[in-house]
């Protein structure tokens, strides 16, 4: 039930290596701020591309902690310290998505109050007015069933960390040996500390955190380059 095969361990090791070099390109479109206003500039270069840092650090420092073909059983303040890199990521994932939508706005000249900015509910892609001023591309983007499920789970786990159950990993037991094993998974349910079964049975649905993390930033990887191509039409 737990673990990934070895073809699995392959070819997450293998999009793992893929992010590196998928960052340091995003990281190089910083040129493209050159082509946006003052107030958009900052969303987009010390907002969005430094949390973008963050993401990828802590994908490093999940991948390091909890290597995904350890054999020997991780060590709990392990565990702990890869837990708090993966609240670290979905906060700072979530805020990109706001930072650029930030960006977009005020780019696109919109009237924007300085308690917008402070409570920024008001300044989403949904806003009508907002998506007036967005290409039909763009839009058509925005409204794909893949992005929509991907930005709400994505929200749900950014707004457990924040109110509710916090993101965490839960220890694992073999169910036939009574030992534990190496989590794979994980979720923001009240009973951490059973089995999956138990997990499973109040509906926190788990996931598997090293193939998450890894999807999760090739999304943001596609909307970061989706929002640059917004900024670009002139």
């Amino acid at each position: 039930m737990f673990g990934y095969s070895q073809e699995e361990i392959d070819d997450i090791a293998n999009k793992k290596e893929q992010v590196r070099f998928k960052y340091n390109a995003l990281i190089m479109q910083i040129g493209v701020a050159d082509n946006l206003k003052i107030e958009a500039c900052e969303y987009f270069v010390h907002g969005a591309l430094r949390r973008l840092k963050y993401v990828n650090v802590c994908i490093d420092n999940i991948f390091e902690l909890l290597p995904i073909n350890q054999s020997t059983i991780y060590d709990e303040n392990d565990i702990d310290k890869a837990t708090i890199y993966l609240q670290c990521f979905y906060v700072n994932l979530s805020g990109i998505i706001d930072n650029l939508a930030l960006a977009l706005w005020l780019e696109k000249g919109l009237d924007c109050k300085e308690k917008d900015l402070e409570n920024h509910k008001k300044i989403v892609f949904e806003n009508t007015k907002f998506r007036e001023y967005l290409s039909e591309e763009f839009k058509k983007y925005l409204d794909t069933n893949e992005f929509k499920e991907w930005k709400e789970y994505k929200k749900n786990f950014r707004d457990a960390i924040a109110h509710r159950i916090p993101v965490y990993i839960p220890p694992v037991i073999n169910g036939k040996t009574k030992e534990p094993i190496n989590p794979t998974l994980m979720c923001h349910s009240l009973y951490g500390n059973e089995s999956y079964k138990k997990i499973s049975a109040d509906k926190c649905e788990p996931l598997y955190f090293h193939a998450q993390i890894i999807a999760d930033f090739l999304s943001i990887e596609e909307f970061i380059n989706e929002f640059i191509k917004e900024i670009l039409i002139k």
